[in-house]
């Protein structure tokens, strides 16, 4: 990784740590495998080479994880493996390291700690409500403990049962983690390429002024605009939101992703002085996405 030797921790440089850690903006390398940072790492850095603003960050991988798990002792597939790993300490190479990554992703304030495992939010089974998020994490101890949050949430009897249930019970037996930078944004919302419940070949938006996490909890005041291929959104007569130029971001970035990614999205965005970001992307899990 491009400046990585910044991250690596004082007086230990010489501990082998390559693919550990994947800066998301660094064009530079190629994209890891899904099974070493997650769907939604791999989503974000295609994104990201296909001209989309992502929020900057890095991906812990599973090879991290499983460093912590191997030297903690801790078997993933013990049924208290979510309970044991709140206990043992991240070492004094692992917590510079994060504290590090903290430093350059939250300079300008908080950061958010997402989930990112294989197989997560596939065509047939999303994990949304069962795999953690930790926003607003403020320091390098708050970091280290949303990290850890994230993970219990992967190895809960829950999540097991559920991945069970999907067909997805030979997943990894431990979760890359995203770490991003957290956006104040005027417009927030969730993008749909194709109609989420009933698979019909057009665009969805669902959008809020109080930010995306409103409209994916079905929280605040959201307003749904449906548009059809090379069609254009008309901003809502009554209050005239969307504002003309976010429709314009909008409308062009449902195209653009469609075009990269396939026509089966389910994206989740902001819009923070006037720029577009995507904040994370997955496959539409609906029954209806597929028609």
């Amino acid at each position: 990784m491009k400046g990585r030797k910044k991250l690596i921790a004082k007086g230990q440089e010489n501990r082998e740590w390559k693919g550990m850690l994947v800066d998301l903006l660094d064009s530079a390398v190629p994209i890891p495998a899904e099974s070493d940072i997650g769907g939604k790492a791999v989503s974000l850095m295609r994104l990201s080479r296909e001209g989309f603003r992502i929020c900057g960050g890095f991906a812990l991988t599973a090879a991290f994880a499983a460093q912590f798990l191997q030297r903690s002792g801790i078997d993933p597939l013990s049924e208290n493996a979510a309970e044991q790993i709140q206990c043992p300490p991240f070492d004094a190479w692992e917590a510079e390291l994060l504290t590090n990554v903290w430093r350059r992703t939250g300079k300008r304030g908080c950061v958010i700690v997402r989930s990112s495992a294989p197989g997560e939010d596939c065509a047939n089974a999303s994990f949304a409500g069962i795999y953690e998020s930790v926003p607003n994490v403020g320091s390098p101890q708050q970091l280290t403990d949303a990290i850890k949050r994230v993970w219990m949430s992967y190895l809960s009897p829950h999540a097991k049962l559920y991945r069970e249930a999907a067909g997805n019970s030979a997943a990894l037996q431990s979760m890359p983690v995203l770490i991003q930078e957290m956006l104040d944004c005027e417009t927030a919302g969730v993008l749909f390429t194709r109609h989420p419940m009933t698979g019909e070949d057009c665009f969805v938006a669902e959008i809020s002024r109080e930010g995306c996490r409103q409209v994916v909890d079905g929280e605040g005041a959201v307003q749904r605009f449906t548009w059809r291929r090379g069609s254009e959104i008309e901003a809502a007569p009554d209050n005239g939101f969307p504002a003309a130029k976010d429709a314009s971001l909008l409308m062009h970035t449902a195209e653009h992703i469609a075009a990269c990614l396939g026509d089966a999205w389910d994206v989740e965005w902001g819009i923070s002085q006037g720029t577009l970001y995507v904040f994370q992307a997955r496959l539409i899990t609906s029954a209806g996405a597929g028609k």
